[in-house]
C-alpha cells in the first residue's frame, strides 16, 4: 500500500509496483545482520499448524534514502482446508523514535549507574516500606553482598534491631515530612564490624508531591570518630 511505501520512504513509483517478492523486499530494505532473523520468523508461520498462529518481532530497516530505522512486524497466516500455509500477511509499525529514545535512556542509566558506583559514598534508594530498590558498589562492598541481594530487603534484614530501628525512624520522618533530613550521626554493621556514618537522607516523590520513597547518601566518618 502507499502508506508502507512511504513508511519506508519510498514510492509505489520508485521501487516498480504494489508488487514485490520477499527476496527483493528484504535484500531493499531489511537490516543486512536481522534477515536471518525475519526468516526465522516467516519460517515459523509456513510451518506451523496452529491455524490461528500469529507473531511479533522487531527489526531494523533501510529506508529509501539509506537511514537505518526500526519496525514492529505482526504476522498473520491464511490457511487452505488441508491446513497448508497458503499466505502470510500483517501490519508493520515504525518504531524508529521510540527505539532511539530508549538507547538515549539507557545510555544515560548506564552514565549514572557509572557515576553512582565510581562514588566513595555509599548510595540507596528505598521505597515507603523500606525495602531497597537499589544500591551502589560501594555499599555492597561495605557488606560484601552482591546488589542484587540486596533487592526487596530493609535494614532489619541486614542490621541488629536496635541500630534498624533507628535508621527506620528517620526513614519514616522523611517520608511523613517529606522533607530531607540531613548530617545523621548513625552506625551500621559493615563486614569489617561497627562503623560510624554521616547519612543525608532525601524524599524521592511523585507528581503530586507524594513522597514515594528516598534516597540516601552515608559517607563513612569512622577515622574522624576515633
Amino acid at each position: 500500500s502507499d502508506h508502507f511505501y512511504a513508511m519506508l520512504r519510498a514510492t509505489a513509483g520508485q521501487v516498480g509496483g504494489y508488487t514485490m517478492s520477499s527476496a527483493q523486499y528484504a535484500q531493499r530494505f531489511v537490516h543486512p545482520d536481522d534477515i536471518p532473523l525475519v526468516g526465522v520468523e516467516i519460517q515459523k508461520a509456513l510451518e506451523t499448524t496452529d491455524p490461528h498462529y500469529s507473531s511479533q518481532l522487531e527489526h531494523r530497516i533501510i529506508y529509501a534514502d539509506g537511514e537505518t530505522g526500526y519496525i514492529t512486524v505482526s504476522i498473520f497466516i491464511g490457511k487452505d482446508d488441508q491446513g497448508r500455509t497458503i499466505k502470510t500477511y500483517g501490519v508493520n509499525q515504525d518504531i524508529t523514535e521510540r527505539k532511539r529514545l530508549e538507547e538515549i535512556l539507557k545510555k544515560e542509566q548506564q552514565e549514572l549507574k557509572l557515576i553512582i558506583d565510581s562514588s566513595p559514598i555509599i548510595v540507596f534508594y528505598k521505597d515507603k516500606e523500606g525495602k531497597f530498590i537499589r544500591v551502589n558498589k560501594t555499599f555492597a562492598e561495605a557488606l560484601k553482598m552482591p546488589e542484587k541481594d540486596f533487592l526487596g530487603k530493609t535494614v532489619f534484614d541486614l542490621y541488629s534491631a536496635k541500630i534498624a530501628q533507628g535508621m527506620t525512624n528517620d526513614d519514616q520522618e522523611v517520608l511523613k515530612t517529606g522533607r530531607p533530613k540531613l548530617n545523621i550521626i548513625e552506625q551500621y554493621e559493615s563486614a569489617r564490624g561497627i562503623r560510624w556514618v554521616q547519612t543525608d537522607k532525601i524524599p524521592i516523590c511523585d507528581k503530586n508531591g507524594i513522597p514515594v520513597g528516598l534516597i540516601g547518601f552515608a559517607q563513612d566518618i569512622t577515622e574522624r570518630k576515633r
